[in-house]
C-alpha cells in the first residue's frame, strides 16, 4: 500500500509534464514535476523550522495550489494536515485552534489576521516557507509508519461544536484505493473541484483521488457554469 505523502512524488516519475493543478480563476497551469518539487521545498522547509512527526500543522487557505502543497508537504514531513473551515464563527474557530493545537498554521494573506487572534503559534505565509534555497532532496517521508496520524478533519458542528476526527496514513490510502475501484480514476480523469478544500469530501475524493491515479484537478474558488 503506497503512502499518500509520496503520491506526487510518485506521479512526477511517471507523469512529469503532464498537467496536475489548474487553477480555473487564474489560468494557473502546475505540472506533476513541478508540483513534487513545490512539495519537497515545503517540506523541507517544515522540517528546517523544527516542525517534526506528529506535530500539528493548520491549513488556512482557499482552493488554490499552495492549499495543494501544504497538505503533501506536511503529511510528508510526517506532522498532521488540519484543514481550518474558514466559514466558522470566532468563536467556533478559537475553539478548534484551542482543540488542535497546532505547532504552526499556513495561512492565505487574506486569513493571517484572524489565525494571528486565535492563539500564539506562528503564522506562515507560502512565501515565508520557500524563500530559502531548496533543501536537499528527501528520499523517503518523515513518516514512521502507515498507522501513524496524517489528518485531523474536523466535523461540522452541526449538533453542537466541530469534533476533530483523526485519519491515519492507512486509513487515508484505503479511502482513495476504494474510490479508484469504484469510480475509475486514472490518468484520463478530469476533476473540476469547487467544493472548498477544507472539507475533507472535497480535497479526498476529488483532489487526492484524482491525483493519486494520474489525473488532472481544476481547482475554482466557487461553481462557475462558464469556467466549468
Amino acid at each position: 500500500m503506497n503512502n499518500v505523502s509520496l503520491d506526487i512524488e510518485a506521479g512526477a516519475r511517471k507523469w512529469v509534464d503532464k498537467p496536475a493543478i489548474v487553477h480555473a480563476p487564474s489560468g494557473l497551469v502546475v505540472s506533476y514535476r513541478e508540483l513534487a518539487q513545490r512539495i519537497e521545498l515545503v517540506t523541507g522547509s517544515l522540517r528546517a523550522h523544527g516542525i517534526r512527526t506528529g506535530d500539528r500543522v493548520a491549513i488556512v487557505e482557499g482552493n488554490t495550489v499552495n492549499h495543494v502543497v501544504s497538505w503533501y508537504g506536511i503529511l510528508r514531513a510526517g506532522a498532521l494536515a488540519v484543514d481550518f473551515n474558514f466559514l466558522l464563527s470566532g468563536y467556533e474557530w478559537g475553539h478548534v485552534y484551542a482543540d488542535c493545537g497546532p505547532r504552526i498554521a499556513i495561512a492565505g494573506s487574506q486569513f493571517a489576521q484572524t489565525i494571528s487572534a486565535s492563539g500564539d503559534q506562528p503564522v506562515w505565509s507560502m512565501e515565508s516557507l520557500t524563500e530559502r534555497p531548496s533543501p536537499p532532496a528527501l528520499r523517503t517521508s518523515k513518516v514512521q509508519s502507515l498507522d501513524d496520524p496524517a489528518v485531523i478533519a474536523y466535523t461540522s458542528g452541526t449538533t453542537g461544536l466541530p469534533r476533530g476526527v483523526v485519519h491515519s496514513h492507512r486509513s487515508l490510502a484505503r479511502q482513495l484505493n476504494l474510490l479508484q475501484r469504484v469510480c475509475g480514476y486514472d490518468e484520463h480523469w478530469t476533476s473540476y473541484v469547487a467544493v472548498p478544500l477544507f472539507a475533507l469530501q472535497g480535497f479526498l475524493p476529488q483532489v487526492a483521488a484524482t491525483l493519486r491515479f494520474g489525473g488532472t484537478v481544476v481547482l475554482d474558488d466557487k461553481f462557475d457554469p462558464n469556467r466549468f
